[in-house]
């Protein structure tokens, strides 16, 4: 079973979020555009105009937020895509 801690506080997350945070972990210096984040967690029947991953990606923020505080580390590029701010680097996540 696949786990998250952040702060030594492990998150409860849904496999959607589980599987964003983690592409977005694995492309640190990467900028990536919800479309290729969802082609990589969704199945391939998935809508690319639903709002579902929105959805996901703010629910994963809210829940990371308890335990970071202000200390936001998936930024937004507004038009371009999502990735992990380089703070993270010194975090427990």
């Amino acid at each position: 079973m696949k786990q998250v801690y952040v702060n030594l506080c492990r998150l409860e997350l849904t496999k959607k979020e589980y599987g964003i945070l983690e592409y977005l972990l694995s492309n640190k210096d990467k900028v990536l555009s919800a479309g290729e984040i969802i082609e990589h967690v969704w199945d391939s029947d998935s809508d690319l105009f639903s709002n579902s991953f929105k959805v996901h990606i703010n629910s994963l923020k809210k829940k990371l937020a308890v335990h970071l505080g202000d200390k936001e580390i998936i930024r937004n590029t507004r038009g371009i895509g999502y990735f992990i701010a380089e703070e993270a680097n010194n975090e427990t996540v």
